[in-house]
């Protein structure tokens, strides 16, 4: 049985019938061990999914950032063994066991991890600071191991090569990330067509929950995330760019954009009541940028005492590639990750 107590976990994961599944994009859980081998148990709801929504998990050792290896969980229960390059009485490496796709596909749950016999596990030690990334597919790393031709699979969804993750690598901090593809604050993304908003799962109803989707797939009661045993230094918001699929410049859509984006803003505050927000936007769309930059002035005029600004991203550009379905290449993620860094490090002040 896994203990809970030696293992680090990062993002917001779930305790369920002696099994932990790993919630939100980039979810982990990380141990300090010096056994040659790691054995890990996972379990899915591979039935309930198509080919192209797996669960997909990745195992890092020693670099939290490179994937000792990745594993699409094509089966409800999956073995994997990883080599660690370390020995029993050595010195202990720190291995991470990462989520790589998002709440909306394949459950990751993690049955077990056995080490040799006669190793140690002990918890890793956390980083200094840590930052909430709250976003949709752009931070969920979509598509960014893809080629521009290809559609969405989660085989090439890797948050790890996102402007997030980059960014908090960048800085040396923790993250959390609470993304979910296609999403916004008044409407999810929809066709030209569309004369009504998609309203369903808007992040403005999931923030305050540990994990909505994932409680319905395990039949549980919906559980408000714990915010007070979870502190940020910092939530980094990067919505709108869905909503503008509806918005269309129109008005009164803009004016309603205002609105739910600024209460946006005010719920974030709620939970995190003492906690900086920087809001960001434009990667690859600009026309709620300054909708966006007018609410986030406006939380700041009437919450002087909360430290909050808003970041124009830069469009991606067609040099730089795209992944799939339009979605930025590494190179456009890593220019915002660099960028990011660099107005967090003068905002929060940190060397």
């Amino acid at each position: 049985m896994l203990n809970l107590g030696l293992l680090r976990q990062g993002g917001r994961n779930t305790w369920h019938n002696d099994i932990l599944y790993l919630g939100w994009s980039a979810s982990y859980v990380e141990f300090l061990t010096d056994s040659p081998t790691v054995e890990i148990h996972f379990v899915t709801d591979t039935p309930a999914v198509c080919e192209e929504n797996l669960g997909r998990i990745a195992v890092c050792v020693g670099n939290m950032q490179v994937p000792k290896t990745t594993l699409l969980l094509k089966e409800e229960q999956t073995t994997l063994t990883v080599e660690t390059g370390t020995g029993i009485g050595g010195e202990q490496v720190r291995v991470r066991i990462l989520k790589l796709s998002e709440a909306a596909f394949g459950l990751c749950g993690i049955a077990d991890i056995l080490l040799a016999p006669d190793a140690a596990m002990t918890t890793a030690p956390a980083p200094k600071r840590r930052i909430e990334f709250v976003g949709d597919s752009i931070t969920c790393g979509y598509g960014v191991e893809a080629k521009a031709s290809d559609t969405f699979r989660t085989a090439t969804e890797n948050p790890l090569k996102a402007y997030a993750c980059l960014t908090a690598q960048a800085l040396e901090s923790d993250y959390s990330l609470v993304s979910w593809s296609g999403n916004g604050v008044l409407s999810s993304w929809v066709p030209p067509e569309a004369v009504l908003p998609l309203q369903r799962n808007l992040m403005p109803r999931q923030y305050g929950y540990r994990n909505l989707c994932m409680d319905e797939r395990l039949g549980l009661e919906a559980v408000h995330h714990d915010f007070a045993a979870d502190p940020v230094d910092l939530v980094v918001l990067n919505l709108g760019t869905n909503d503008a699929s509806w918005v269309r410049k129109i008005d009164y859509r803009e004016a309603l954009f205002h609105d739910l984006y600024l209460g946006m803003i005010d719920e974030i505050h709620y939970y995190r009541p003492s906690t900086p927000i920087l809001c960001v936007l434009g990667t690859l769309d600009q026309s709620l940028c300054e909708t966006a930059h007018a609410a986030q002035r406006n939380f700041s005029q009437y919450v002087p005492g909360v430290r909050s600004e808003f970041t124009l991203l830069p469009l991606q550009l067609p040099r730089d590639g795209m992944g799939a379905d339009g979605h930025p290449s590494l190179i456009t993620q890593q220019k915002t990750a660099s960028l990011l860094a660099m107005q967090i490090r003068l905002m929060m002040h940190w060397s």
